[in-house]
Parts: C-alpha cells; sequence; structure tokens
C-alpha cells in the first residue's frame, strides 16, 4: 500500500510518498522552518521526523518545485550533494534522482541562499553528468544555458521531461503510481489504495 505524510512546517508543506510499502520514497521539497531554541515553536524537527520514516541512507526521488527558502531551508545540511565534498560529511540522506524544474538550471540568481546555490550546484552538476536528474520542461532557456556551457542538448534530452508526458523512472507497471508533468508542476495518477 501507498502512503503519503504531510509536514506542516510553515509556509511550504514538505511531503513524503512512500510507494509500494515503504519500498520507494519520494520527497517533495525539504523545509526545516522549525527554531530548535525556541520552546514555543510547535514545528516539527523535519530531519529527525524523516529519519524516522525513511531508514535507508538514500531518497529514491527528491523533488524540489522551486528555490525560495520556505521550500528549501536546511536542506543542503541534511542531504549528501555530489558536486562537492563539503556536502558529503556525516550522515546525510542520498539522492538517487533529483527532480527539479528547468529554471532551477537556467536561472541566474545572486540573491539566493547557500541552501538555494547548493541545490542548484548539485542540479547542474548531475546534469553537466548525465546521471541522477530529472529537468522539467525543455523551453528555449534551457537549449541556450546548455550551449553557454558547452553541453550537448541532444547528450542529455534523456533527462528532460515535458509538459504533457509521464516520468519514466516511476511507472505504473513497477511502482502502481505515475507522475504526470503538468507544466513545470506534477500531477499523481495511482492505483489500489493509499
Amino acid at each position: 500500500m501507498h502512503h503519503v505524510t504531510f509536514y506542516p512546517i510553515g509556509n511550504a508543506d514538505t511531503t513524503l510518498i512512500q510507494l509500494k510499502d515503504s519500498t520507494v520514497n519520494i520527497l517533495f521539497d525539504f523545509a526545516d522552518e522549525r527554531c530548535a531554541s525556541d520552546a514555543e515553536d510547535k514545528r516539527c524537527d523535519l530531519p529527525k521526523e524523516l529519519d524516522k520514516s525513511v531508514s535507508a541512507d538514500t531518497f529514491d526521488v527528491v523533488c524540489f518545485t522551486h528555490l525560495d527558502r520556505d521550500h528549501i531551508n536546511g536542506s543542503s545540511l541534511y542531504f549528501f550533494l555530489d558536486h562537492s565534498g563539503s556536502y558529503q560529511q556525516g550522515e546525510r540522506k542520498k539522492i538517487k534522482e533529483l527532480w527539479v524544474p528547468a529554471s532551477v538550471i537556467t536561472e541566474s540568481r545572486n540573491d539566493c541562499g547557500p541552501d538555494a546555490r547548493a541545490i542548484q550546484a548539485d542540479a547542474r552538476y548531475r546534469l553537466r553528468q548525465g546521471y541522477g536528474i530529472r529537468v522539467f520542461s525543455k523551453p528555449k532557456k534551457l537549449k541556450d544555458w546548455c550551449a553557454k556551457q558547452n553541453i550537448s542538448f541532444e547528450g542529455i534530452s534523456h533527462l528532460i521531461v515535458d509538459a504533457g508526458k509521464l516520468i519514466p523512472s516511476i511507472t505504473l507497471a513497477s511502482h502502481g503510481a505515475e507522475f504526470f508533468v503538468h507544466s513545470c508542476r506534477l500531477q499523481i495518477s495511482r492505483t489500489g489504495n493509499w
């Protein structure tokens, strides 16, 4: 049976989808907004709660819907990020497949914080290396960005999922659920009980 857990933690809700009796773990956003020094703060300790739900050292999928602080806060402290040894110490959770909209790759945001810079750097690294990422939509900006970076757009096109398409790594046949990209947002189809 599939299981969905919502973590009410502030402005955004982190969501954990566990498919096939928790054998596949998919996380949407990560925003650890709790102030540990404030005894009155009722928000959950997100890393602790996720560690209770996901005993494995790897998430099958982590999707960052966008890089606003309230969707990524604390992510660079929690996740093992492939692009730099600075994000690989301790008991960090690994990410098998990172899902991001194309804007995470193409945007040049000088005003973003350390979590946004780390997630963007990891997404760009994975795209350059050609593994462990799905990028939603393929706007002209993404092609232009690839050209400026001397990356063959055709060489990474298998990592891009256009609007109106299913994400190929999670299927109804294998996982009992599928994810449909609707513009740069996702919709979930499922079979059986949740």
